[in-house]
C-alpha cells in the first residue's frame, strides 16, 4: 500500500548533511512509497540539492517537513526499501479497521 501524494503550492528546500542528502538521493523510491516527492537540483550546492514539492495526504493525519527528517533518521538506521514513518503505518492501519 501507497501514500498518495498532495502537491504543496510552493517547494520547500529540504536542507540537510551531504551524507543525508545522498541517503535520500541513493533511496528516493522509499519517500515515493512513503507519499513524499523530493525533487533533485544536481546543478545546486551540497546540502541544499533537495526540494519538497509534494507531502503524504489523508484527511485525518498531517504530514510535514519534520516527517521526511524523519524517514532520513529510520533510513540512516536501517536503509531497506520497506522502510515506512510510524506515523503512515498507523494511518494505513486506522483504515483497515474501517
Amino acid at each position: 500500500m501507497h501514500a498518495v501524494p498532495s502537491h504543496i503550492a510552493a517547494s520547500l528546500l529540504v536542507t540537510v548533511q551531504a551524507a543525508d542528502e545522498l541517503l535520500v538521493i541513493d533511496h528516493i523510491h522509499v519517500f515515493n512509497a512513503n507519499g513524499f516527492e523530493v525533487a533533485v537540483d544536481a546543478a545546486a550546492p551540497p546540502t541544499q540539492r533537495l526540494r519538497l514539492v509534494a507531502l503524504p495526504f489523508s484527511q485525518h493525519t498531517v504530514f510535514g517537513p519534520s516527517d521526511v527528517f524523519e524517514l532520513i533518521a529510520l533510513l540512516a538506521e536501517t536503509p531497506t526499501a520497506n522502510c515506512r514513518l510510524p506515523k503512515l503505518r498507523t494511518m494505513f492501519a486506522s483504515r483497515a479497521v474501517f
